[in-house]
């Protein structure tokens, strides 16, 4: 792994498409790090409706950056773009609709610096709904979880390993962070990881995670990974199992609070309207 720079410059890739309404708060919690030394490079993937230029252009940012691609060739080849157009040592993907804390880069940055060793750092993430609601997810850098989980598209990395691993798969327009990470621990390459949820992921409508197909990671389970998934196979049905069992508490501590702060009022409510 080569040394960094004493102040190494991070190349912040975010691929747009039809996320009009939260391009803006992207790109602007980019412009708001306390770490200055960066590029925003938006590749806009052929949007059908407002362009990222439009969006953008008014803010008059000197670290921004718009590629606007004649055709939509999917998130994947945004990405690989956006890294052939970087001028970083290091990369940091993060989609058009979701946020990073003000000290993302200022502290992910501070992490690679004193652990020379690892490719990368990712940290938790609060995940967001319109309606206000959120939760806290601590994700690991493990093949196990890797394989029977998600992960999470926003983390920092060394621009070398985008190159040593042949970047995104551009056949891939679901899961490709999923697969690139895959691809990244299979190479042997180490992560390091940040407790704080400095990742702020957007659950809405609209997103991926509501668009997944979840039948097209099956599919990479069964054929690309077949021989990962039967190396691991014991930790992958105990990590199933775990998050069954997690599962089971969750719904049993909800249940418990349905019974014990709804369906009793509700008795005392009809009993009441019964005596009238």
């Amino acid at each position: 792994m080569n040394s960094l720079s004493k102040h190494p410059k991070v190349s912040v890739i975010m691929p747009f498409y039809r996320q009009d309404q939260y391009l803006l708060d992207a790109a602007i919690c980019v412009e708001d790090q306390t770490y200055q030394n960066f590029e925003l490079i938006v590749v806009d993937d052929c949007s059908t409706e407002q362009s990222a230029h439009d969006i953008l252009a008014w803010r008059r940012m000197e670290q921004l950056k718009i590629i606007r691609l004649e055709q939509n060739g999917g998130v994947s080849e945004a990405r690989n773009i956006a890294v052939a157009e970087s001028s970083g040592e290091l990369i940091l993907p993060l989609d058009s609709d979701d946020l990073i804390t003000s000290d993302y880069l200022e502290k992910a940055v501070a992490v690679l610096l004193q652990d020379q060793s690892a490719a990368g750092v990712f940290t938790a993430v609060r995940i967001f709904e319109g309606d206000g609601k959120h939760w806290i997810w601590h994700p690991t850098a493990s093949m196990p979880e890797l394989l029977s989980q998600d992960w999470p598209n926003t983390f920092l990395y060394r621009k070398e390993i985008f190159n040593k691993i042949g970047g995104y798969d551009r056949n891939l327009r679901r899961y490709e962070d999923w697969d690139f990470m895959i691809r990244c621990l299979e190479a042997g390459f180490r992560f390091s990881q940040i407790q704080e949820a400095l990742y702020h992921y957007r659950k809405h409508a609209g997103g991926v995670t509501a668009s997944k197909d979840y039948s097209v990671k099956a599919q990479l389970l069964t054929t690309s990974y077949r021989e990962l998934s039967e190396r691991y196979l014991e930790d992958l049905l105990t990590q199933q199992v775990r998050l069954y069992e997690t599962s089971v508490k969750a719904y049993q501590q909800i249940y418990d609070y349905y019974q014990t702060h709804i369906a009793g009022d509700q008795s005392a409510i009809h009993g009441k309207n019964g005596s009238l």
